[in-house]
């Protein structure tokens, strides 16, 4: 492709005119299922919902113009909500009929599984001899595009809100913990430079980045 520019300014910076060369074209294939239930009525109310995919990228100038898996590709997907009114949940358990209230307890329930991203991992690794002024090196070379996962992803969130309704407006603070089984899910790896101090190691170290740990937030929402 001719990413040449078309001309330079005053300063000698290349000018581009156009975008011709600067971005891939491709083709992209998507197929799956999604099922969901949902319950809208009632003291617990929620859905569930799963869904099996699988998408393909073809570019000519990338992969050799061989299919793969782009990195937001989710094989499966779980998502699930669950809302409690507590007073009401309470009363059903004793078999007694609802009510409404100006004020009421509720309680939320949220969890997500994916598979995990697919992601590239290293084909080869070179290690260049020290030049008399330097340190020794090593350069990372890619393998075949996204042909590794991550670990699938999971997390659970769970809420607890007071509500207050007055007669033309909604008072609600609440408390959220997001991830409260303090689950570590891997964002992305990171490769170490090798040991300098050990030319005969010619290993290249890989440690996971993690997501956010554990999460309590704080919050008031108001409608009018």
């Amino acid at each position: 492709m001719d990413v040449r520019p078309n001309y330079y300014d005053p300063d000698g910076t290349p000018v581009y005119t156009d975008t011709k060369g600067n971005f891939h074209k491709g083709n992209g294939e998507s197929m799956g299922v999604e099922l969901m239930i949902k319950k809208e009525k009632g003291a617990v109310t929620g859905w569930l919902g799963y869904s099996v995919a699988k998408t393909e990228y073809r570019f000519r100038a990338i992969n050799g113009h061989k299919p793969f898996t782009p990195r937001h590709d989710r094989t499966n997907a779980v998502n699930a909500v669950l809302n409690i009114d507590i007073r009401n949940g309470i009363r059903s358990l004793k078999n007694l009929s609802q009510k409404s209230h100006k004020s009421k307890w509720l309680m939320g329930i949220n969890y997500i599984y994916t598979s995990g991203q697919p992601i590239t991992l290293p084909g080869s690794l070179y290690y260049m001899t020290p030049t008399p002024d330097g340190y020794p090196g090593s350069a990372l070379y890619p393998g075949e595009i996204n042909s590794y996962r991550l670990p699938y992803y999971s997390r659970m969130d769970l809420s607890l809100t007071w509500e207050r309704r007055f007669k033309h407006w909604t008072f609600s603070p609440y408390v959220q913990i997001f991830n409260i089984g303090n689950r570590e899910n891997v964002w992305f790896i990171q490769y170490q430079e090798k040991d300098v101090n050990d030319p005969n190691l010619i290993k290249q170290k890989a440690k996971t980045v993690n997501m956010f740990p554990l999460l309590p937030t704080f919050g008031i929402n108001a409608k009018f």
